[in-house]
C-alpha cells in the first residue's frame, strides 16, 4: 500500500519512473497527484506504467491519466474526493461495482473517454466536465451532482442518469435501453431521446438555441419540458402531457 498523506508527507514520482501497481497492490491518493501513462516513449526509460491493483482519490489528491488506457477489471478505482483527469487521448472503462466515484470532479478532455458500467457510478457531489466523450450503459450509472458536457454524452444500453443536474452544451444522446429519471436537465446543444430511451420525471428545459429530438418517450406524468427559445421536434416518438409541459413564445415545436 502507498499513502500518499499530507502536504508535509508527499512521494514524488519522477517524470520518467515506471508506475507498477500489482493485483492486490493499493494507491490511496490523499494529497498531491499520481500521473499515469503507458506511452510508448515510456519504453525506452523502464517500460510504461502497469495498473492491476486498486486506486483511490481523496480530497487534495488526484489522479491524472495521460495518454494510458484502463479497464477497472483489472483494478478498480474508487474516489471520494480531489480529482480525476483524462487527457492525451486517454480511456478510462470503469466496469465493475467495486469502482465509483462520489465526490471531488471529474474531468474529460476532448479526445478522451470515460465509460461507467457493470454497477460501477458517478454520485454524490461530484461535478463532471465532459469535453469529450462520456459513456454510460449496461448497469452504469450517474446519481445527483453536476454533470456539464460540452462533448458527447451516451447513455444507452442499462445506463441511468438519476437525481442532478446535466446541462448540455454538446451532445446527449438517450439512445435504446437508457433512461433519464428525475433531476434537471439544461438543453442548450443538441439532445436526442431516441426509439428505445426514457426520460421520465424531473425537468428538461430547452433552452435558446437548444433542440431536443424525440423518436423514443418522455413521461409527462412527472416532467416538465420548458422549451424557452429552443426547438422539439418530435418524429415517431411521444412525449406524454399528463403532467406540465410549457412550449413557450418564441420556441418551436414539430
Amino acid at each position: 500500500i502507498l499513502n500518499i498523506g499530507t502536504a508535509s508527507d508527499r512521494v514524488s514520482i519522477a517524470e520518467n519512473v515506471a508506475i507498477n501497481l500489482q493485483q492486490g497492490g493499493k494507491i490511496n491518493i490523499n494529497n498531491g497527484s499520481v500521473i499515469l501513462n503507458n506511452a510508448v516513449t515510456r519504453d525506452t526509460l523502464g517500460g510504461a506504467d502497469i495498473w492491476q491493483g486498486d486506486i483511490n482519490t481523496s480530497a487534495g489528491g488526484s489522479l491524472i491519466l495521460d495518454s494510458f488506457s484502463h479497464d477497472t477489471t483489472t483494478g478498480s478505482y474508487t474516489q471520494n474526493g480531489g480529482s480525476l483527469v483524462l487527457q492525451g487521448n486517454s480511456n478510462l472503462a470503469m466496469s465493475d461495482a467495486a469502482s465509483s466515484i462520489t465526490g471531488g470532479t471529474v474531468d474529460i478532455q476532448t479526445g478522451n473517454t470515460l465509460s461507467v458500467s457493470n454497477g460501477s457510478s458517478i454520485g454524490g457531489n461530484t461535478t463532471t466536465n465532459a469535453a469529450g466523450e462520456l459513456n454510460i450503459g449496461n448497469n452504469g450509472s450517474i446519481t445527483g451532482g453536476t454533470t456539464n458536457v460540452s462533448g458527447t454524452m451516451n447513455v444507452n444500453n442499462g445506463g441511468t442518469v438519476s437525481g442532478g443536474t446535466t446541462n448540455v452544451t454538446g451532445t446527449m444522446n438517450v439512445g435504446e435501453g437508457g433512461s433519464v429519471t428525475n433531476g434537471t436537465t439544461n438543453v442548450s446543444g443538441n439532445m436526442t431521446v431516441a426509439d428505445g430511451g426514457t426520460i421520465s420525471g424531473g425537468t428538461t428545459n430547452v433552452n435558446n438555441g437548444g433542440q431536443l429530438n424525440v423518436s423514443g418517450n418522455i413521461n409527462g406524468s412527472a416532467n416538465t419540458i420548458i422549451a424557452s427559445g429552443g426547438t422539439v421536434n418530435v418524429n415517431g416518438g411521444t412525449i406524454d402531457t399528463t403532467g406540465k409541459t410549457d412550449i413557450q413564445n418564441g420556441s418551436t415545436l414539430n
